[in-house]
């Protein structure tokens, strides 16, 4: 069951990432503007749910930002924020609306140098579907953990809650300010003090 769930969510990670070219989210992002691209269940499963996530925030959540992402590039080596011209073109590009299903598992990106980026969702994904595939394999008890996304599989084997200590942002490693404690649930975090840079002494962040 444990090999099972983790080559399903390195499979996964090889479909929906847009950093590696032969993945088939960089395909439809190659394509925007020109072509349907036709993709695999599980990435249709991924885009569908997202797309339908765009739609319940009015477009707060979207997915095709990775024009604005790529611009940013948000690490410990960045050293400027890009010009506000390039941010503005970068942000006409956003927009979920021009990613169109125009068949079963087939998407169109309506416009050139559009480009999807599903790294908000993907790993939730990935780790809901491990967690099926444990309990399918008759696992009463585990965490899922990929890496801010947690998923508490059952309870702790003693039958106690698992308990998942959220991280001081302001801390160091190891270090948190609060334990949410949960069975059969997700946790999921995000925080400032992963993927940032500082400029000017403000600190720029995903």
């Amino acid at each position: 069951g444990i090999s099972e769930a983790h080559q399903y969510i390195l499979k996964l990670d090889r479909l929906l990432t847009n950093k590696e070219e032969d993945s088939e989210i960089s395909a439809l992002n190659r394509a925007a503007g020109q072509a349907d691209v036709t993709v695999s269940l599980e990435t249709a499963q991924v885009l569908d749910a997202a797309i339908e996530y765009c739609g319940q925030s009015g477009g707060l959540f979207d997915i095709t930002i990775a024009p604005l992402t790529t611009l940013w590039d948000i690490g410990p080596e960045k050293t400027s924020r890009p010009a506000d011209g390039n941010i503005e073109a970068a942000l006409a590009l956003v927009d979920y609306h021009k990613l169109i299903k125009t068949g079963e598992n087939v998407y169109r990106l309506a416009e050139s140098e559009m480009a999807v980026d599903l790294g908000a969702v993907a790993k939730g994904f990935a780790s809901d579907r491990a967690a099926e595939i444990l309990r399918r394999r008759g696992v009463k008890s585990a965490l899922v953990s990929l890496g801010g996304n947690i998923y508490c599989v059952g309870a702790k084997p003693d039958g106690k809650p698992w308990s998942i200590g959220l991280r001081d942002p302001d801390g160091k490693a190891g270090e948190y300010f609060a334990v949410v404690r949960g069975t059969d649930k997700a946790v999921v975090t995000s925080g400032d003090y992963e993927r940032y840079f500082m400029m000017d002494g403000v600190r720029y962040h995903h």
